[in-house]
């Protein structure tokens, strides 16, 4: 093998990664006052979650993310509720670096791509919890974070309302044994109405966006309990788990006991 380098590549980003977590809360608590030297990105996986940045107040759902800025003091506002699951990470930013190109991160955002920022969170923490990854490369999985909270959602006001319902379907019955024609039954409209809707909408068809439901869960489960991949497929709704360890490796790369070894090793607090 020739292990001389193809090329040599510079550092043009001018993060500076710091520490990251999972935490998980099981008891009642609040968060502490502090005032940071670096940035923190801070996203709601699960529960709600209140704070204050100075004088500014604002609350987290799940699916919401919110940037602290270094320097100012922030605290949380309401006590933490029983199953909150936030993932937070620090940086800092070095002063002159950058090509000149601009990218505007709000403070608060309704993230547009959630399973693409938990994803790029997840790669992280595993990577921080193997070590080795140069800083270099952690700084550009944070650039690609914040090009995620930099995108904006879709407008309610211009969203299918058709399409929108049968989204809330797959997000909270994604367990049952759903299909279009079963929707669209459900909703009063044609099958093929109803897929053009939502295609049009979320860029997917319903089957592929209820494998993404069911999928995201199951990645959760593998993540918090011990239970049998064979259980976890099918709370999850698949009936099939050859079919659903099929997809699940098509999604992941990997099979899911590997998925679960893997991320075992990310730093989760519960304090």
């Amino acid at each position: 093998m020739d292990e001389r380098p193809a090329f040599t590549l510079r550092d043009q980003v001018g993060i500076v990664p710091l520490q990251a977590g999972l935490f998980v809360r099981r008891e009642p608590g609040r968060h502490a006052r502090r005032t940071l030297d670096s940035h923190e990105i801070i996203y709601v996986d699960r529960g709600r979650l209140a704070m204050r940045e100075g004088d500014d107040r604002f609350v987290l759902d799940p699916g919401e993310a919110v940037v602290l800025r270094a320097g100012r003091e922030h605290a949380g506002t309401e006590d933490y509720p029983t199953g909150l699951r936030i993932y937070w990470l620090h940086f800092r930013i070095r002063a002159g670096k950058g090509s000149g190109e601009r990218l505007a991160v709000p403070r608060t955002v309704r993230v547009a791509r959630p399973d693409r920022l938990t994803a790029l969170l997840r790669r992280y923490l595993d990577d921080q919890a193997e070590g080795g990854i140069p800083g270099p490369v952690l700084g550009h999985l944070i650039m690609l974070m914040l090009h995620e909270l930099a995108l904006p959602a879709a407008k309610p006001g211009v969203a299918n309302a058709l399409a929108r319902a049968a989204n809330e379907v797959l997000a909270t019955r994604f367990e049952q044994p759903l299909s279009t024609a079963g929707l669209a039954e459900e909703l009063g409209c044609n099958p093929d109405h109803l897929g053009r809707c939502y295609h049009r909408m979320y860029g997917r068809s319903i089957i592929a966006d209820l494998h993404i439901f069911r999928l995201r869960w199951a990645r959760r489960r593998l993540m918090d309990s011990p239970d049998p991949v064979e259980a976890i497929a099918r709370a999850a709704g698949f009936a099939d788990v050859v079919y659903f360890r099929r997809i699940f490796r098509r999604a992941e790369g990997m099979a899911p006991l590997a998925f679960r070894r893997m991320h075992q090793r990310m730093h989760v607090n519960t304090d």
